[in-house]
């Protein structure tokens, strides 16, 4: 049996709802772009996959910051800096409209 190895994936915009984030456009390998719920993304971590966000500079994608999440009182929260602090935060991501 061949040895596991997580899938990679780039979030590169998010949608946000009243406090936190819906959902995000998430790119795997050189595919197609797909919008994933926040509890998806929460999911793909926790079963070991890695996320990164990807973030436009000067006309070129380059990989941002891991994505990484943490539960506070039974919710799960995205983010990219290790406050844990009660909200999602992937940072200064494009914004599309869900």
């Amino acid at each position: 049996m061949g040895s596991f190895e997580s899938m990679k994936y780039w979030i590169t915009e998010v949608c946000h709802g009243e406090n936190h984030i819906e959902k995000v456009k998430i790119f795997k390998n050189a595919s197609k772009p797909e919008i994933w719920t926040k509890d998806e993304v929460v999911e793909s971590i926790k079963n070991g996959n890695d996320m990164y966000t990807m973030i436009k500079v000067k006309g070129e994608w380059r990989v941002g910051s891991k994505v990484k999440t943490f539960q506070r009182d039974g919710t799960d929260y995205i983010h990219t800096v290790p406050d844990e602090v009660s909200l999602d935060n992937l940072g200064q991501l494009i914004k599309f409209i869900c």
